[in-house]
């Protein structure tokens, strides 16, 4: 039996769909809104004001694991989607990262197909230590950027094309 293959592309812009949704409301009144969800690289001239760049979100996605028939899942396809929240300040970054643990509680990434997977955190992983951008370091923005590292996975079941 043959399965159809998953484009990481479409699940990758599925996931950005996902959080844009969720995203783009504004956090507060304060205006440390989440401005924007970027699949892959956020533009140049993302919102910013004296604090640095307001929060965003960069999704990036793997191409996937297909699943071997002695998991019990032969011809589904794990795909790990990584988001990197940016912010100008920690609590920008925080804040990105607060509202796609929120946006992703519980969610689902449907395909154009009708495929979908729930997201979960992978197994053994911890979010990652908050970052920021070294001042005047090659290739780094000015002023610098705090980034939250994050992953989820999905299972998508394969859908049998025939044998």
């Amino acid at each position: 039996m043959a399965y159809e293959r998953i484009a990481s592309r479409e699940a990758l812009d599925a996931m950005v769909d996902l959080l844009r949704d969720e995203i783009l409301p504004p956090l507060n009144a304060d205006d440390t809104a989440t401005y924007g969800v970027y699949p892959a690289r956020a533009p140049g001239d993302v919102a910013a004001d004296s604090l640095g760049p307001h929060p965003y979100a960069v999704v990036h996605c793997d191409p996937g694991a297909a699943q071997h028939r002695l998991t019990g899942t032969e011809g589904s396809r794990t795909l790990t989607w990584y988001v990197k929240c940016v912010g100008g300040t920690l609590p920008r970054a925080l804040s990105a990262a607060d509202r796609v643990m929120a946006a992703t509680d519980g969610a689902s990434v449907s395909l154009a197909d009708g495929q979908s997977a729930r997201l979960t955190i992978p197994p053994g992983y911890t979010a990652g230590v908050p970052r920021q951008d070294p001042p005047g370091s090659p290739g780094s923005p000015d002023p610098p950027r705090y980034t939250v590292p994050l992953q989820f996975q999905g299972t998508f079941a394969g859908k049998s094309t025939g044998s």
